[in-house]
């Protein structure tokens, strides 16, 4: 481990002086099958260590900005979690920084969006994941994971448009909602058999929130998540997706939500530490600064 690369990312800049906010968000409250998630964000942060500074993609050390770290945000119940994070990440953007929400249980996109949507307009989303989240409500919560993106759309004022990437795994009630509203789709098993960045180019405005689920990678890469579905989307082939849809644009902010560590697949924390190291590089060297 090169030790720029530790004296850099600590994560311990000065909140006045950063470019990126990371807010750790250990969110596990309306979890269905595997749990965990309340122990992501810490995961992710100590993984980063471990990490070069020096990325042979750019040839260089890709990230030269400072980047701080805020209080862990804790809450008793969904919608206090959502509240807080919407008051955290609205206070990033009037200052003018990117906020970076790490979880944690994919429900606290919600409150990422409100805050982001406070202060913009025409916001495009890309959403990476496995599952479609466009259920009405699951387990008797409207705030549930399984709910998440039927949430966000509500806010028809403040969208563009919404494209979910890498999905196989929905259910009829969420078929019948795409069928009706038109919802963009990229499935994975499309995906692999054709280049879909054109049709990112089509759809995503000039401006970008990332909300970027983790069970969206094959397990055999991500086991540690709280519900992998067979046939997910490779490495690389998510960092093309992801320097595509960034290229030229203004990404404002982004989350990575469902790292569940089980202790024994400790890859899964390494690669989702340089998951956010890629998508803070590729934010500056090819978003709109």
């Amino acid at each position: 481990m090169a030790q720029d690369f530790n004296d850099f990312l600590n994560f311990k800049s000065d909140y006045k002086d950063a470019y990126f906010v990371i807010i750790p968000v250990p969110m596990e409250i309306t979890v269905s099958y595997g749990h965990g998630t309340s122990k992501g964000p810490q995961a992710i942060i100590d993984s980063i260590f471990q990490l070069e500074a020096y990325d042979i993609e750019f040839k260089k050390e890709a990230i030269d900005v400072p980047v701080h770290t805020m209080d862990v945000i804790q809450a008793n119940d969904a919608p206090g979690y959502i509240e807080r994070i919407r008051q955290s990440v609205s206070k990033c953007v009037k200052d003018g920084k990117i906020p970076i929400v790490l979880g944690g249980e994919h429900s606290l996109s919600y409150g990422v969006f409100l805050g982001l949507a406070e202060h913009k307009k025409n916001i495009s989303i890309l959403h990476f994941d496995s599952h479609l989240d466009l259920r009405d409500s699951y387990e008797d919560s409207k705030y549930s994971h399984a709910s998440v993106m039927k949430r966000i759309r509500e806010h028809t004022g403040s969208i563009h448009s919404v494209v979910s990437v890498g999905i196989r795994s929905e259910s009829s009630e969420e078929a019948y909602y795409v069928a009706k509203s038109g919802h963009k789709i990229l499935y994975a098993q499309d995906i692999y058999r054709k280049d879909v960045t054109s049709e990112l180019n089509k759809v995503l405005g000039d401006t970008l929130y990332i909300t970027f689920d983790i069970d969206v990678f094959d397990p055999s890469i991500m086991p540690s998540t709280g519900t992998p579905e067979p046939g997910g989307l490779e490495w690389y082939q998510t960092l093309d997706i992801l320097k595509a849809a960034v290229k030229g644009r203004k990404v404002i902010g982004f989350d990575i939500v469902e790292l569940a560590p089980d202790g024994v697949n400790h890859h899964s924390e390494f690669t989702t530490a340089k998951l956010l190291y890629k998508m803070m590089a590729y934010t500056l060297n090819f978003g709109v600064r």
